[in-house]
């Protein structure tokens, strides 16, 4: 949690930069990679959370992020590639989910 509040600071400035007219467009892009990256340690951390709470709520940040993610994307092949892999991740959290319960 705390990388992704050091993230945002970063992007805060980058998006300073862009609104003076400065180039901020690669940092960008490299802040989203690492926001994925830390997602995706979260997302890994989940499942060591004890409150059901909780890692519902880092699975549905993940699960929202890697959507936007895919949209992003550029060609429809990619997109739809991408929509065949979340489609895959959330039929493996719901059998995650039913072993829990």
């Amino acid at each position: 949690m705390e990388r992704l509040l050091e993230i945002q600071g970063e992007i805060d400035h980058a998006a300073r930069q862009l609104l003076s007219g400065r180039r901020a467009e690669a940092r960008l892009e490299d802040l989203l990679d690492d926001i994925d990256r830390t997602l995706v340690d979260l997302a890994r951390t989940a499942r060591h959370v004890d409150s059901p709470a909780l890692r519902e709520a880092i699975d549905a940040t993940c699960r929202a992020h890697a959507r936007w993610s895919c949209a992003r994307l550029g060609s429809e092949e990619e997109r739809s590639a991408a929509a065949v892999y979340l489609e895959s991740v959330d039929a493996l959290a719901k059998a995650a989910e039913r072993r829990r319960a």
